[in-house]
C-alpha cells in the first residue's frame, strides 16, 4: 500500500508518480521489469517529478491479456481511489504493458482518470490528460 505524502499548505509540490511495469513469461526476460521502472525513472527525472518509491509496483511472469491475477496493477487502482491519494500519476514504459486486453485497458484508464489520476506511457510519450489522446489509446489498446 502506497501512503499518502504530506503536502504543505500553499507550497506547490513536484509531482508524485507511481511506476506500474509487467512482463509476459512466454515473451519477455526477467529484467524488463528493471528495464521498465528505469526508463520510467529517467522519463520523471527529466521533468522534475519524483517517484513514489513506495508506489513502484509491477506484475512478473504474468500476461496482460487479463486484469485478474495482477495483483500490483490492482492494488495500484485501490490506491488512486484513496482519499489523499500517495501519489498524482502512474507511468508505465509502454500502454501493453498496463494491458492487452483494449476492454481492460481502457477500464483502468477510465477509473484513474476518475480518480484524477492521468497515466504516461513514457516510451511511446502518451499521456492520457491530453484530449486527442483517447483515439490513440484505443488503437494501442487494440494493437496490444
Amino acid at each position: 500500500m502506497c501512503f499518502p505524502i504530506p503536502q504543505k499548505k500553499g507550497i506547490i509540490e513536484a509531482m508524485r508518480c507511481a511506476i506500474y511495469a509487467r512482463y509476459s513469461s512466454d515473451l519477455q526476460r526477467e529484467s524488463s521489469i528493471e528495464d521498465q521502472i528505469r526508463r520510467c525513472r529517467e522519463f520523471a527525472e527529466r521533468r522534475g517529478w519524483n517517484v513514489a518509491e513506495e508506489c513502484v509496483r509491477h506484475d512478473a511472469a504474468i500476461s496482460g491479456a487479463a486484469i485478474a491475477g495482477r495483483d500490483a496493477l490492482t492494488s495500484l487502482v485501490e490506491d488512486a481511489k484513496r482519499k489523499p491519494r500517495p501519489f498524482d500519476r502512474v507511468l508505465v514504459d509502454d500502454t501493453s504493458r498496463l494491458a492487452r486486453n483494449i476492454g481492460d485497458f481502457l477500464r483502468v484508464v477510465e477509473i484513474l482518470q476518475f480518480h484524477g489520476v492521468p497515466i504516461t506511457a513514457v516510451s511511446q510519450n502518451i499521456d492520457t490528460q491530453e484530449k486527442t489522446t483517447r483515439p490513440l489509446l484505443a488503437f494501442q489498446g487494440m494493437m496490444g
